[in-house]
Formats: C-alpha cells, sequence, structure tokens
C-alpha cells in the first residue's frame, strides 16, 4: 500500500496539472522507455516513477538504478521489448508524432519539449542510416527471431547484430519513402527551434526520396 501512494505522489509531484490531464501528461516519457543508451530529459519523469514502485533490495529496483552505458548512445527506438531495430515502424512513429506536433503543438503545454525531443530521438538515428544514401539505405538492427525470443537488456545484450539495408539491387521503396516521410515532417516541427536541423532533416529526405524513386 505505500508503494502505491509512493507511485502516485511520485506522479503528481510530476504533473501539477488538472487530474484530466495527469494521465496524457505521463504517455511521452513512458513512450522512451524502449530508447536505449544514456537517459535523456524524456525519460526522467518514468524513471522515478519507476522507482517509487519498486522496493529497495528487489530484482526490479536493481535494474532500475544500474547506470546506463554510455557507449549505447543515441540509438533510436527498439521494437518491443527485445532489441531488434525495425526502420519502418520507427519512421512511421517519427512521421506520426510530427503530425501530431503540427496539428496539436499548440495544446500540448509544456509537454511539446518532450513530443520534439521524442521525434528527434528516432530522426538522429535515421540520419545515421541514410549515410549511404544515395547506395544504399540502411532499414534494420538484429536478428528479428532470435531477439523475439530472449528479452533482455541491451547491456547484457551479447547476440550477433545482423545490418540489414535496401540499395538498387536490393530495392525497398516502402522503407525508404517512409523514411524520407519521416524525415521530411520533422523538418516542419524544428524548422522554428532548430533552423539548422530542420534544414538538414529536409535535404536528406529529399535525397532518400529520389532514391526510394
Amino acid at each position: 500500500m505505500g508503494g502505491k501512494a509512493k507511485l502516485q505522489r511520485d506522479i503528481l509531484s510530476l504533473d501539477p496539472g488538472s487530474p484530466s490531464e495527469k494521465k496524457s501528461s505521463m504517455q511521452i516519457p513512458m513512450l522512451n522507455s524502449n530508447t536505449p543508451g544514456e537517459k535523456n530529459p524524456t525519460n526522467q519523469a518514468a524513471d522515478r516513477a519507476e522507482v517509487g514502485s519498486a522496493s529497495p533490495g528487489s530484482t526490479d529496483y536493481l535494474e532500475i538504478k544500474l547506470r546506463p552505458f554510455r557507449w549505447l548512445g543515441r540509438q533510436c527506438y527498439y521494437d518491443a521489448g527485445d532489441n531488434v531495430k525495425f526502420g519502418f515502424p520507427m519512421a512511421f512513429t517519427a512521421t506520426m508524432l510530427s503530425w501530431s506536433v503540427l496539428e496539436y503543438g499548440k495544446r500540448m503545454g509544456g509537454e511539446v519539449g518532450n513530443a520534439r525531443a521524442a521525434i528527434r530521438w528516432a530522426t538522429d538515428y535515421l540520419l545515421k542510416a541514410t549515410t549511404q544514401t544515395p547506395g544504399k539505405l540502411y532499414v534494420g538492427v538484429g536478428e528479428p527471431d532470435a531477439d523475439h525470443r530472449c528479452w533482455e537488456r541491451p547491456e547484457d545484450m551479447d547476440t550477433p547484430r545482423a545490418v540489414y539495408s535496401v540499395s538498387k539491387t536490393n530495392p525497398g521503396s516502402d522503407v525508404a519513402g517512409e523514411t524520407a516521410a519521416a524525415l521530411a515532417a520533422a523538418s516542419l516541427v524544428f524548422r522554428v527551434t532548430d533552423r539548422a536541423y530542420s534544414r538538414r532533416l529536409l535535404a536528406v529526405a529529399k535525397s532518400v526520396m529520389a532514391f526510394a524513386m
């Protein structure tokens, strides 16, 4: 009972808004539970809430308190509880997040910064995936069948990391087109707050779209 009350207090202290807003305000930080690497600002709400719900000395508490590995850096969103990186659904998610900010950003209040951070977390990775475009576009990392059978922390991962790409001889216009859409949509999100980043996103989006066609 005490743990639940503590968790509730943690959530309330993180979100001083009205009761009707409390649920939605936690959704953006919770989305970042699939982001590996160093803890980013939008992860902090979820982290503190999780610590409040775990009993000291338990396995959950130990996992939460472990220091993240810096070498993981900014490395996209994982597919689920495993360590697969699928470029197609990630690009689609980034596109939808950008669309949401463009459409409803003025209603998000202080959460719009978290929304932008969530978008950038994906687009930073997508930019890395385009470093050899127009020759090829990287669209996936990991072995789906093996990864789906082994749920573990990225820090504990010791399985081979297969890398997948599309090219003119191994085409994938669908994933390339969605990647271009994600970068282009995000460029609109950042055109006021980070113009240099916005221009970079748009330039790469055009290159990837030409590659897709």
